[in-house]
């Protein structure tokens, strides 16, 4: 949370820090909705908590080769990060690297920070139901930095403080679409 304040009179401030620190050893903001902690941030790791990489497949014919299971791990930056991507948007994973091949559909860690799971859908119905259901919650979670959604700046409030990109996404055939417009989240349920 960001507080800015001029304080005339002693004032004290109460912060809850929680760890969210990824393979890499990149730091995440998170932010809490109704009973929930999200990350407010894309994850952006290139390996797992213990350390195994995940493998980087830039070419369009290697993503496509790339099967629709549990064992085909590989990530990538948005356009190959030609113009910066991954320090704002971060990586885009396929189902196996999401879940590093684990298919439970709960709990599942993946490429999260140790103490975090991949949601599971009804996690992320009940997200949307505490913003007050799938019609409104978009607006709700959007980031509303300018120039980042190709939207209407009235569709984008950020008022639940997770901070929405529109970070695209790799289609099976290898390529990139949807920077600017839409954001797209791996469930932990398959």
């Amino acid at each position: 949370a960001l507080i800015v304040t001029e304080p005339t009179v002693s004032e004290t401030y109460t912060f809850n820090f929680v760890a969210c620190q990824d393979g890499d050893g990149n730091n995440y903001a998170v932010t809490v909705i109704g009973s929930q902690t999200w990350m407010a941030e894309n994850i952006r790791t290139t390996s797992y908590t213990d350390g195994e990489d995940i493998p980087l497949v830039t070419s369009e014919t290697g993503w496509n080769a790339l099967g629709d299971n549990n064992t085909d791990k590989a990530y990538c930056f948005y356009n190959n990060n030609a113009n910066g991507e991954a320090d704002i948007h971060g990586a885009l994973y396929t189902y196996a690297a999401a879940t590093n091949g684990d298919n439970s559909g709960t709990g599942v860690q993946g490429v999260c920070p140790i103490g975090w799971h991949l949601p599971s859908n009804d996690e992320w119905t009940a997200l949307a139901d505490e913003l007050g259901g799938e019609e409104v919650a978009g607006i709700k979670l959007k980031s509303a930095c300018s120039g980042l959604w190709n939207t209407n700046a009235a569709e984008a409030n950020n008022m639940s403080g997770f901070s929405a990109l529109p970070g695209g996404h790799r289609s099976s055939s290898g390529s990139f679409a949807w920077m600017g417009m839409a954001s797209f989240w791996w469930t932990a349920t398959e």
